[in-house]
């Protein structure tokens, strides 16, 4: 018998070792990370509302880092980081309704979406912040952290999706839908999201601290600029 509980203790040994040695050179890795998106004058941030609407080109200097259901919270991380390499000139942030709506605050927790929020800011390691203000999935965020940090070194965890399409269809038909995913959880309406008006706000002064100008757009905005692709900036 204790024969067994040795050979299975050496056996779990070598996997645990091998998983923390990983993890210990990725947490230095991510610890001396910087940001390495090339120096311009205007960066845009939001979700898919700026990503697909917003093109960088037409600017003329700037930068689409937009994700898809990107609330504010991974904004504000995203912009923190990335304003001790460089610092702006302009900030545009897609702003509307459904920014504001707990459907949110949700990502962080539901299963469908929390898995992906986590793969997308858990180098930040800021999720203490949160923890007593919104729910979050602690299964999904210490799977996503084994996953990403326990199998192999790698340097680069902070990877912004710059590569974006315009979408040039209407999506008239699609209002229900939209309806219900922006401000319905299941059946139950969202009430407004008081944490994502208080990331919004720690969004501005973190660039008034950094004397950048912040733009919020909503969608009639960014239908203007695209209509007449404004060369701005």
């Amino acid at each position: 018998m204790k024969r067994f509980i040795l050979n299975t203790f050496f056996f779990l040994l070598i996997p645990l070792v091998y998983f923390g040695v990983n993890f210990l050179i990725n947490y230095i890795y991510i610890s001396k990370q910087k940001s390495d998106i090339p120096e311009v004058n205007v960066l845009i941030v939001g979700d898919s509302h700026t990503m697909k609407s917003l093109k960088a080109d037409l600017f003329n200097s700037a930068l689409n880092i937009s994700e898809t259901s990107e609330p504010f919270i991974i904004t504000f991380w995203k912009l923190d980081f990335i304003f001790d390499s460089f610092i702006p000139d302009t900030v545009i942030l897609g702003f509307s309704y459904h920014n504001i709506s707990k459907i949110g605050d949700l990502r962080f927790s539901d299963n469908k979406w929390a898995s992906e929020m986590f793969k997308r800011a858990y180098p930040f390691k800021k999720f203490d912040n949160i923890k007593n203000i919104i729910e979050i999935n602690y299964n999904s965020l210490f799977r996503t952290i084994w996953k990403q940090t326990c199998f192999y070194p790698k340097k680069k965890h902070i990877k912004f999706q710059t590569n974006h399409k315009i979408i040039k269809k209407s999506f008239n038909n699609d209002y229900k839908e939209a309806i219900q995913r922006h401000y319905f959880y299941n059946t139950t309406q969202a009430d407004i999201s008081q944490v994502s008006i208080g990331y919004l706000d720690s969004i501005i002064n973190l660039c008034i601290s950094h004397k950048i100008v912040l733009i919020l757009v909503t969608l009639l905005f960014i239908k203007i600029i695209m209509k007449k692709s404004l060369k701005l900036f």
